[in-house]
């Protein structure tokens, strides 16, 4: 979590963190209102920093045999091919 930006329980609105690591001065108001479960106010919009994911790499099928590893090589197979689609 970056920064967020927030609805105070009065109805003011409220700008913390930011859309960079490197803006770190003060207090880490958007960690207090993600604790804060919603008493402090209600989170409006968020920046998240994400990851690239890791290439799976390739899956190559094994001799065909009616053992559970086999059945989950098969299986693994297919999710990773969805997900490249």
């Amino acid at each position: 979590m970056l920064g967020m930006s927030v609805v105070f329980n009065d109805g003011k609105r409220g700008d913390f963190g930011g859309k960079v690591v490197k803006n770190v001065a003060g207090y880490d108001m958007a960690k207090l209102f993600l604790g804060s479960r919603g008493t402090l106010g209600r989170i409006v919009s968020a920046t998240l920093k994400t990851y690239p994911m890791k290439y799976p790499g390739t899956v190559r099928p094994g001799p065909a045999r009616r053992t559970p590893d086999a059945s989950a090589r098969r299986t693994a197979g297919k999710i990773l091919a969805g997900l490249r689609a």
